[in-house]
């Protein structure tokens, strides 16, 4: 709450009802139950409501609920398009092979006005362990046959499990639509409009990249591992600025990218605009 009841209005308004609503809450006691319930003969949702331990667990028990043949994520506070789920089922036919599509996502404020438009481009794993290209995962639907065991979130992760899961998946084919699928709202109910968020961001992205790379076989993979290290870092600089401008978290952010890569052309790049 209180943008709960747009999120399952959005699910009601799908042009393609051929879905399941399975709903995980952390057990809250704001009047989001009480919502649900009635909802509920709308969309006949499964929802559990109890704590739990972070993002990645809280997807994780999602994921385990779910038994659809494709699977995708609203948050209480995001919106999809009324042909979303139209559009990525048609995506799915044309591209049998595909694990993932993901679509344009708009962002919007608090009262839901349109704020910008964000389009992604064409998944590249060694770019997106750098958090040069970051998918998004409000608008990204998984293929439970081609992702196979992969489809599974860390539950041990309290932010980021959608960075662990992107790296996972990177060798498999994934299709970017240039339609936008869904809107995700900025607002201190965010914790990607947080600055302080930012930390725990970093450790949870460097500790799954970390793991990802010592199961991985690629030539220089200290050089790789360095300069992902310094791309995350270089985000978080980037995202703070874009949160607020310039401040000693983003100094520090970019002191810590150039001990990993002192040559970096982004990093020279970012201290040059700012």
């Amino acid at each position: 709450m209180p943008f709960l009841e747009e999120a399952l209005r959005s699910i009601a308004r799908q042009s393609d009802r051929s879905l399941e609503v399975v709903v995980q809450d952390g057990g809250s006691t704001d009047g989001t139950l009480a919502c649900l319930q009635r909802w509920h003969p709308t969309l006949n949702l499964t929802v559990v409501s109890e704590p739990d331990r972070g993002i990645g667990h809280a997807y994780q028990q999602a994921i385990q609920r779910s038994r659809g043949e494709i699977v995708g994520t609203i948050d209480a506070d995001n919106l999809l398009e009324p042909d979303a789920l139209k559009r990525v089922d048609e995506a799915f036919v044309r591209h049998p092979d595909c694990a993932v599509v993901y679509g344009v996502v708009r962002t919007i404020d608090q009262q839901g006005r349109p704020v910008a438009a964000f389009r992604p481009e064409r998944f590249d794993l060694l770019r997106a362990m750098r958090c040069e290209l970051v998918p998004p995962f409000s608008t990204a639907f998984f293929c439970r046959a081609v992702c196979g065991a992969e489809l599974y979130f860390d539950d041990t992760l309290k932010t980021c499990a959608d960075f662990d899961l992107w790296l996972r998946l990177g060798r498999l084919p994934m299709v970017a639509l240039p339609e936008v699928l869904g809107s995700t709202r900025l607002g201190r109910q965010s914790m990607s409009c947080r600055p302080a968020s930012f930390d725990q961001f970093c450790r949870d992205k460097i500790r799954v990249l970390s793991r990802f790379l010592a199961r991985q076989k690629f030539a220089a993979i200290e050089s790789i591992r360095k300069r992902s290290i310094a791309g995350i870092y270089l985000w978080a600089a980037e995202s703070v600025y874009e949160l607020g401008g310039p401040t000693s978290q983003i100094a520090r952010y970019c002191r810590r990218a150039a001990t990993f890569d002192p040559r970096s052309d982004r990093l020279r790049r970012f201290r040059r605009r700012h």
